[in-house]
């Protein structure tokens, strides 16, 4: 072989260099190669994704530890019922709905504003039934028992279903209002402060759960990957126009469009079951084939081929639809699983001389 600077023919390609110019070979242009002329494997894509996303995973995980310390002062939890997050997130939220008010500031509307409201004061009694039956926190404010008048309500309202429902449309409602001024801040940390409180609860770990989470990585792996990537490109794509600017017509982008909040919050429940213990499997099928059938429908219905953010958010519906598919199918066993064969003739499926 010759060598690539000077030209020189290589005699002894053992020693790895040229004895002109000392300049090395063995190295494919890719990397693929090493000194010694051995195959490395290359990196998969999540491999590279996940070297570009290095730098903003530890920049978030410093701007989160502040947060989190600052949720977790004894100072704060001291001047609150309890020593509950949740009325200080409802108490945003209802910041949030009064700033609305005002003529010249951008809200969620009358209709999801009433729906927030009463949706809040539920929420709110449930969580003071919970504090006052047993306060979570010693350094908390006292909190007088609920009146008596509550328990005439029904059940449903008690579970804690609901107040993880009223989370995922308080985060759905902070996302699609990004970028309209300070609103949209109080929305921010309404979102924060009820989603560290919850999600504490939604994601805490028992001991039985490595081993679900085992088997679900084992039985489709990397599946959850695939379907947070469809959630952020879905998420992504609602804060591009959707809506061309036509005449007097402003452009429209995809949180301003009709039941947005309905496709928002469908999308973080999904991804927050995609990273949970379980993965998927914490849904029932249905619920998961609804999701899908939903994400896509409305997808048809607020179609416009000539806005980018409907063309991104078809590459992310299909990376969910493909996701949950894929888990819906099951799993074909591998060889080395597959039952071993009897060394019996089956017998015959008609015996005449019976």
């Amino acid at each position: 072989m010759n060598c690539s600077n000077c030209g020189l023919i290589i005699a002894d390609e053992s020693l790895g260099y040229c004895v002109e110019c000392g300049e090395t070979f063995g190295v494919s242009p890719d990397g693929g190669q090493d000194a010694d002329g051995d195959w490395q494997p290359q990196p998969s894509v999540w491999e590279r994704v996940e070297q570009v996303l290095a730098p903003v995973r530890a920049g978030a995980g410093q701007v989160g530890d502040v947060f989190v310390n600052l949720l977790e002062s004894p100072a704060l939890h001291g001047q609150l019922p309890g020593g509950s997050l949740t009325f200080l997130g409802l108490g945003l939220v209802g910041l949030a709905l009064l700033l609305s008010c005002a003529p010249f500031v951008s809200g969620i509307g009358w209709l999801g504003s009433g729906v927030m409201l009463g949706w809040g004061v539920l929420v709110g009694l449930r969580e003071w039934r919970e504090v006052s039956e047993a306060p979570t926190r010693d350094e908390g404010r006292f909190v007088e028992a609920y009146p008596a008048a509550l328990d005439s309500l029904p059940g449903a309202l008690w579970r804690p279903e609901s107040v993880l429902a009223f989370t995922l449309v308080t985060c759905a409602y902070a996302l699609l209002m990004v970028g309209y001024g300070p609103v949209s801040l109080l929305w921010m940390l309404a979102a924060g402060v009820l989603g560290y409180e919850q999600g504490r609860r939604f994601f805490f770990l028992l001991p039985r759960d490595e081993d679900l989470r085992a088997e679900a990585e084992a039985t489709h792996p990397g599946l959850h990957r695939w379907t947070v990537l469809g959630v952020v490109l879905c998420s992504f794509s609602l804060l591009l126009p959707w809506v061309r600017a036509f005449g007097h017509v402003p452009s429209l982008s995809g949180g301003e469009l009709p039941l947005a909040v309905l496709t928002q919050t469908v999308l973080l429940g999904l991804g927050c079951y995609a990273v949970k213990h379980r993965g998927l499997g914490g849904l029932h099928p249905m619920f998961l084939i609804l999701m899908a059938l939903w994400l896509s429908m409305w997808l048809v219905l607020m179609n416009n081929v000539y806005s980018p953010g409907p063309w991104v958010y078809l590459f992310g519906v299909l990376a969910i639809d493909a996701a949950i598919a894929r888990h819906l199918i099951p799993a074909r066993p591998k060889p080395e699983e597959a039952p071993p064969a009897s060394d019996e003739e089956p017998p015959p499926d008609l015996d005449y001389q019976g």
